[in-house]
Parts: structure tokens; sequence; C-alpha cells
């Protein structure tokens, strides 16, 4: 499963590969986890009222065991991740020790499974856009995956 999670705190940009070591849960209305709706009706100046609607469940925090770091400041041994619980209430990286492909930039995570199936690590190009100054798009794409070697390679020019 692939996704894009929001992070709360990170801005500067990390590429890693590594594994989920650990993904805490968090309740909302937490000084961790703020709500996203402190208040439900709030008056306006004007009489009216806003309303705020909200299916929160809270935040996760996922420490990522930093394999290989790829682009960025050297996070040390963990990376640590913090954001919002996904729809239904779901941690939104993997709860698996599979080898991931894991992206921070402007405080949003994307992440792929990597595919070490083949002789060359592989990942989904689908969740990324941009990596450093590399479009993904311009990468060598074979059935939606891309080799990580490509695009180490073009992340050192």
């Amino acid at each position: 499963m692939l996704t894009a999670t929001c992070a709360l705190a990170q801005s500067a940009e990390v590429l890693v590969a590594g594994r989920v070591d650990k993904i805490a849960l968090l309740p909302s209305g937490t000084d961790a986890c703020p709500r996203v709706c402190p208040q439900i009706a709030t008056p306006l100046p004007n009489g009216g009222t806003h309303v705020c609607i909200s299916n929160d469940c809270g935040c996760q925090v996922t420490d990522i065991k930093v394999d290989q770091l790829l682009l960025g400041t050297d996070p040390g041994a963990v990376l640590q991740v913090t954001s919002r619980l996904g729809e239904w209430c779901k941690p939104t990286f993997p709860i698996s020790d599979s080898p991931l492909l894991v992206h921070l930039r402007n405080g949003t995570a994307r992440w792929s499974l990597l595919d070490t199936q083949q002789a060359a690590r592989r990942f989904d190009a689908k969740p990324f856009d941009t990596i450093g100054k590399v479009r993904v798009d311009t990468l060598t794409h074979d059935g939606g995956k891309v080799r990580l070697d490509e695009l180490i390679e073009r992340l050192a020019k």
C-alpha cells in the first residue's frame, strides 16, 4: 500500500532507505496531538456560527530505522515521523519490517515499499513527484517501478 502523510514537524528534505521500527499512536486532544477542531461551534462577528466537523482520530509517531541516507541531513539511526492517522484511524506507514524508501520534504512524508526481489532495488514512482532536484517522472519506469540506483545517480549530479 502506498500513501502520503502530513508530517507535523519536519521541514528539511531527507530521503532514506529503512524499515518501520515502531509506530506509537497518540490520542487527539493531547499536547503532542492537538485537536483539529478545538471548538465544534465558534460564534462569528456577523452573528453566524462557524462549525468544525472532523473525523480526526489522533496522531502517530513512526520510527524508521535508517539503513541508508540517500539525501539530506543525517537523522541518525532513527528517522522519526509525526503525522495524523490515516483514514479509518489506521497508521499511514505499513506495520511490517519490509524495506521502504521514505522521503520527507516541506512537512510531508511519502513512502514506497522497496522491491528487493530483483538484482536492483526498485520503488513505486506514484507517491513521488520530485526528490531533490530530480523529477521522478523523468526516470526510467518499468511497470510503474523505478530503479533506486538510477535515482541515486541522478541525485549525485
